[in-house]
C-alpha cells in the first residue's frame, strides 16, 4: 500500500484521493489499491497471457498531466521486454519519480506489475481506453475508464479544499476531461451551486476552471458530498464524476489577540513533531516523494524554530534517499536517547540516536504493517506502534533496551489505532480507530482494553486524542465527521460533540493553561477549547494542512503544517502557539492582562496593562478607573472557509 498520511476520508475526493496520493502514486514505487470501474481483463486468443487494469487516475506532474493506468499481466515470457499502447498509440511505463521509460521487463515468473503512462489531452478523462501490453510474442489488452481530476479549491490554492459552508470564492478546476465536454451541474443531491444558465465547456487543453462559486451557509449541508456532473463530448447523457469533496463546517477566526503565534519555514514534506525535554529541542520528521533529498529528521530550536541539526535516515547497509528510509511517525525516549521513527513505505520502523543522529537499528521490511504513530514508555523502554490499516486487534511493541521487536500487545475488540497517547502516570495508552468509529484506553502492560463507541456511523475516520487529566476526559478528533467528541472516562459516555472546523486531525491538552488545542487540517486552523465548560475560546490561522502537534509541558504548543501536499508553496512550516494568560492581581479577583512573547520575554500591550493593573491594586480606586478603559478580551474575525 502506498503511504498516505491517513487523514483524508476516502470518499472525500473520490478519484482526487488517488491523485492526492500523487506523491505516492506517480512519485514512488508503492502501489494503490483503488479499484477502477468498468475494468475488463482480456485474454489474447493466441496465448494464455492476460492483463488487468487495477486502477486509473489523472495526475498533474508539473507542466505535464499524466494519465496513469496500474496494470498486472500474467503468463508473459519471463525476462522479455514489454511495450505498451493506449488506444493503439505507443506510451511508456512509470520509472520512479517523474521518469517515464519506453519499455519495461517481465519478471522471472512471467508476471508484470507497473503503471502505464500516457499524456493528456491525447489520453483524455471521462472516456474508456484500451491498454495493450506486448512481450514480442503475446499481445494482450484491457479496457479501463479514466476519470478526470477535479479540485475544489480557491484562486490562491486550487488544490487545497475550500468547501466550508458560506464559502463565496470556491474555484472548481477540472483537469483532463475530453475537450468539448460541458459541466451541467455542481452540487449535492439537493443543492446546485452552478449559476443558472452557465454552460462551462472544456477547451482543447482538456482543462476547465469555474471561479466564484458559492456554498450556502446552511449547517444541514455539512458532511454532504459536492460533485460535478458533466456531459462528455459525443454523449447524450449526463455523468457525475467520481471526484467529490465533503462540505465542511466553517472555522472563523476568534480571539487571535489572545495568542502569540510564531512560525518558521522548514523543508517540504513535514509530518510529525515531538519535544525532547532532555535536549530542550523539537524533532521533526520530513518525507516527500520527489527531489534529491527526499527525507530527513530535523532537530529544531524550540525558541527560534530554527534548524539546529539535520539527521539523514538510512537503511542498515547505509543506503539513503529511498522509500525504505522515508520517515513519518516519531517517538522520543529521553532516558535512552532514542528517536523512534516509522518507515511507513517499508512497513518497518527504525531507531536513531537523538544526540548524534546515528542509526541504531533498522528493523526489516514487513516488521509492522504501515506504521503511523509511536508512543514511548520511558519507564520500561517499550515503544508502542500504531497500525491504522491493519485489521489485527493489537499494537506493535519494540524494546529500546535491546532494540528488538517483542510480541504485539493484544487489544481485544479494538483495531486500526491512529494516534497514540501515553499517560505515563496512569499507565494507559489512549487512541482512536482510523475507520471504526471507536476510541480506546489500553492498560499497560497487560493490554486490558476499554472501547468507547463514538457517535455517527457515516464512514468514520479517526484522527488524534488528548487527555484532560484534570477532569478525566478524553478529547477525540474525528476527521469524519468533522467533530471533536468528549468522552467521560469515568463511565465511558460521550458528554459533548463539538464542531471545530474541517477535518480535525490532532488534539493536545495543555495543563499549564488548562486548554485543549485541535488542529483542523482542512480549515488550516487550530481551535482552542476551554475544557471546563467545553466552550470554544479561540480559533487561530496556522496555515494550510496542519498535520501534527506537540507540547513542551511549559505552556507552548508546537505544530507542523503541509501546504506543499496541496501544491501550495515550496516549503512546509513549524509553528508555536503561546497563550497570552490573564493572571489575578494580589488583593483583587479582577483579571489583568499579562503576556509572554515567544522565547520567554515579557512585553506587548497586555503586559503593560498588567503592570499598570498591579499599580492600580495598590492605589485602590485608581485600579478600577484604569480597568474601566481596558480593551476587550476577544477580537473575533468572521472569515468563512479558509484563511488565506
Amino acid at each position: 500500500m502506498t503511504h498516505t498520511p491517513l487523514h483524508t476520508p476516502t470518499r472525500r475526493f473520490g478519484r482526487r484521493a488517488v491523485a492526492a496520493v500523487a506523491g505516492a502514486a506517480l512519485l514512488s514505487t508503492g502501489t494503490i489499491t483503488v479499484t477502477a470501474p468498468q475494468v475488463i481483463a482480456a485474454e489474447s486468443e493466441a496465448s494464455a497471457a492476460t492483463v488487468t487494469v487495477n486502477s486509473s487516475f489523472t495526475y498533474p506532474a508539473g507542466e505535464l498531466i499524466a494519465s496513469v493506468f496500474e496494470v498486472k499481466a500474467e503468463n508473459l515470457i519471463p525476462g522479455a521486454t514489454v511495450t505498451a499502447l493506449i488506444d493503439g498509440e505507443p506510451v511508456g511505463f512509470h520509472g520512479g519519480g517523474l521518469t517515464v521509460n519506453p519499455t519495461a521487463t517481465v519478471a522471472g515468473d512471467g508476471t508484470f506489475e507497473g503503471r502505464v503512462v500516457g499524456m493528456a489531452p491525447a489520453v483524455a478523462g471521462g472516456i474508456d481506453h484500451t491498454i495493450t501490453l506486448s512481450d514480442g510474442t503475446n499481445s494482450v489488452s484491457a479496457e479501463s475508464h479514466l476519470d478526470p481530476l477535479v479540485n475544489f479549491g480557491s484562486a490562491d490554492a486550487p488544490e487545497v479544499n475550500n468547501t466550508a459552508i458560506g464559502t463565496t470564492d470556491l474555484v472548481v478546476t477540472v483537469v483532463n476531461l475530453k475537450p468539448g465536454s460541458v459541466v451541467t451541474r455542481i452540487g449535492t443531491d439537493s443543492v446546485d451551486i452552478l449559476p443558472d444558465g452557465a454552460t462551462p465547456t472544456v477547451d482543447a487543453s482538456g482543462n476547465l476552471t469555474i471561479p466564484d462559486l458559492k456554498i450556502p451557509d446552511d449547517p444541514s449541508l455539512i458532511g454532504r458530498e459536492l460533485a460535478v456532473t458533466v456531459r462528455v463530448d459525443g454523449s447524450d447523457t449526463d455523468t457525475t464524476l467520481d471526484s467529490t469533496a465533503t462540505i465542511a463546517p466553517r472555522s472563523p477566526l476568534m480571539n487571535t489577540d489572545g495568542y502569540a503565534l510564531k512560525t518558521g519555514e522548514l523543508g517540504p514534506g513535514l509530518y510529525q513533531v515531538k519535544y525532547s525535554a532532555k535536549q530542550n529541542a523539537l524533532f521533526v520528521t520530513r518525507s516527500e516523494f520527489v527531489g534529491s533529498d527526499p527525507t530527513s529528521i530535523y532537530k529544531v530550536n524550540p525558541d527560534t524554530l530554527a534548524i539546529e541539526a539535520t539527521y539523514t535516515p538510512a537503511t542498515a547497509d547505509g543506503t539513503t534517499g529511498t522509500d525504505a528510509t522515508k520517515v513519518f511517525g516519531l517517538g522520543i525516549d529521553d532516558t535512552r536517547d532514542i528517536l523512534w521513527v516509522t518507515n511507513s513505505l517499508n512497513n518497518s520502523i527504525s531507531a536513531y540516536s537523538s544526540v548524534t543522529g546515528e542509526l541504531l537499528k533498522a528493523f526489516p521490511a514487513g516488521s509492522v504493517a504501515h506504521p503511523r504513530a509511536i508512543a514511548v514508555d520511558e519507564s520500561t523502554g517499550l515503544a508502542y506502534v500504531s497500525t491504522p490499516v491493519s485489521p489485527a486487534e493489537s499494537i506493535a511493541v519494540f524494546d529500546g533496551n535491546t532494540l528488538t521487536q517483542k510480541e504485539s500487545l493484544a487489544t481485544p475488540g479494538f483495531s486500526g489505532a491512529m494516534e497514540l497517547l501515553l499517560d505515563a502516570e496512569g499507565k494507559n495508552l489512549y487512541t482512536v480507530g482510523f475507520k471504526n468509529g471507536k476510541a480506546a484506553r489500553i492498560a499497560l502492560p497487560d493490554g486490558t482494553t476499554t472501547v468507547y463507541d463514538l457517535p455517527g456511523d457515516n464512514d468514520p475516520r479517526g484522527g488524534g486524542v488528548a487527555l484532560d487529566t484534570k477532569r478525566n476526559h478524553l478529547f477525540v478528533a474525528n476527521q469524519n465527521p468533522s467533530t471533536v467528541d468528549v468522552v467521560d472516562l469515568a463511565d465511558g459516555s460521550v458528554i459533548s460533540t463539538i464542531t471545530t472546523g474541517d477535518t480535525p486531525l490532532d488534539a493536545i491538552y495543555d495543563a499549564v493553561h488548562d486548554r485543549v488545542f485541535i488542529a483542523n487540517r482542512g480549515s488550516g486552523t487550530v481551535t482552542v477549547i476551554e475544557p471546563g465548560n467545553l466552550d470554544i475560546v479561540g480559533n487561530l490561522d496556522v496555515g494550510f494542512y496542519p498535520n501534527d502537534m506537540a507540547t513542551d509541558g511549559k505552556g507552548h504548543i508546537y505544530g507542523v503544517n503541509k501546504p506543499t501536499s496541496g501544491n501550495y508553496g515550496t516549503s512546509d512550516s513549524i509553528f508555536m502557539i503561546e497563550p497570552i494568560t490573564e493572571e489575578p492581581v494580589p488583593g483583587s479577583t479582577a483579571p489583568h492582562g499579562s503576556t509572554t512573547e515567544p522565547g520567554g520575554s515579557s512585553g506587548g500591550t497586555l503586559g503593560i496593562i498588567g503592570i499598570l493593573g498591579v499599580v492600580g491594586a495598590v492605589l485602590g480606586g485608581l485600579f478600577h478607573l484604569f480597568m474601566s478603559g481596558a480593551l476587550p478580551d476577544e477580537l473575533t474575525a468572521l472569515i468563512p472557509g479558509l484563511k488565506r
